[in-house]
């Protein structure tokens, strides 16, 4: 259980720091798109096979179906 929390609060620490160099891109002018106004679906969308979490069985059916591909 302690491993899992720590898995989570290591995962909300990643996305805490690409949700602050996003920002830092966008004031520097390299983005057009405003993070604070993108659909959350976008925002938070996951950027790695490691952050999809939810129904075991549909994560292990998602990776296989990424494998064969």
């Amino acid at each position: 259980m302690e491993k899992e929390e720590a898995a989570i609060k290591e995962a909300a620490k990643e996305l805490e720091k690409r949700e602050e160099d996003e920002k830092r891109a966008y004031v520097g002018g390299n983005k057009n798109v405003d993070p604070n106004t993108q659909l959350w679906t976008t925002r938070y969308a996951p950027q790695s096979l490691k952050e999809i979490c939810g129904n075991k069985a549909q994560v292990e059916k998602l990776q296989l179906w990424l494998r064969d591909w």
